[in-house]
């Protein structure tokens, strides 16, 4: 093998060490029922009554570090085939999205209103 060889494969071998010691192939430890419970219970403390929004989907993602499973959760909305739906009550003036970002390591959750362009 030629010099520059074992350097190249040296090179690698550091590079995947490196990228396994931080995290890049984290895989999630929450399952995507736990994020769901967690972030269910996150919104009914803050006052949001889940009834009144789809279930909603977990999405895992880990941009600069940060191992973050986000929940979005929307507001049903009226199809003419469906019973009529009552007025929202949820806290926060019933806003039609709201997402739960929950973090994997830790399970602390952070609520944020999506508020709507209007134009």
């Amino acid at each position: 093998m030629f010099p520059l060889q074992r350097i190249s494969k040296l090179v690698l071998w550091l590079l995947a060490a490196v990228c396994i010691a931080s995290g890049c192939s984290h895989k999630p430890k929450l399952t995507q029922s736990e994020v769901i419970q967690t972030a269910n219970a996150a919104a009914t403390n803050e006052g949001f009554i889940l009834s009144e929004y789809d279930t909603p989907k977990p999405q895992f993602e880990f941009p600069g570090g940060d191992h973050i499973w986000l929940v979005m959760y929307n507001m049903k909305l009226p199809a003419p085939w469906n019973p009529i739906l009552p007025t929202p009550h949820s806290a926060h003036g019933a806003p039609q999205h709201f997402v739960v970002f929950v973090d994997d390591k830790t399970t602390r959750t952070r609520i944020d209103m999506i508020q709507e362009v209007v134009k």
